[in-house]
């Protein structure tokens, strides 16, 4: 029988591991025009859950903002347009400075994370294993920005307990999709069984 083969569940930080990360990220330096694109890049994914292509995609007019965040709009899969939001007390500075330091170099192009050419940066790979390291929280496997999506994903939904919304800020067509990211079977299993 199949379906009772054991499912690897994805990896994905806990709680209080996923603050403890995002707290080393924002202490990574930003001395070089690598640097910036790397912090930025952990900081977006952590805090909307994009996937990695998606990020990649990011060009300066798909950021719009009012007065306290960043409206982004992504380009996921299938073509399907929809919008995250981050604080500008997030990211601002560092988005901003990104943005100069580019600019100073002469690369005018519309990819926000792309390192000189005019194209989208779909290969970005960011220095996690460190960090992870450093908090004690490198997993068995993924130990990448996939990782901070299922992170991401998971935390949202701990803290709203709203699955809808949790489908709608990662993007997912399918809500089956969204309960393998958000550790539901565990959690569906541990409420149950402490109805009896």
């Amino acid at each position: 029988m199949s379906f009772l083969k054991d499912k690897k569940l994805p990896s994905f930080l806990n709680d209080f591991q996923y603050k403890q990360f995002l707290n080393e990220v924002k202490m990574l330096k930003e001395n070089t025009l690598k640097d910036k694109i790397h912090k930025l890049a952990l900081l977006f994914v952590a805090y909307t859950g994009i996937r990695r292509r998606e990020l990649g995609h990011i060009c300066k007019n798909d950021i719009q903002e009012n007065a306290t965040q960043y409206i982004i709009k992504i380009k996921g899969k299938c073509s399907q347009e929809r919008f995250v939001s981050i604080k500008k007390s997030f990211v601002g500075n560092l988005l901003n400075d990104l943005l100069e330091h580019r600019e100073n170099m002469g690369l005018n192009h519309q990819y926000v994370f792309s390192y000189k050419k005019d194209k989208a940066n779909l290969h970005i790979q960011t220095p996690m294993k460190p960090i992870l390291q450093k908090i004690k929280a490198v997993q068995i496997r993924g130990n990448n920005l996939h990782l901070l999506r299922h992170s991401f994903a998971s935390f949202v939904y701990r803290e709203s307990r709203d699955i809808l919304l949790t489908q709608k800020a990662l993007g997912h067509a399918s809500l089956n999709n969204t309960q393998i990211y958000v550790h539901m079977n565990e959690d569906v299993h541990n409420q149950v069984s402490n109805f009896f």
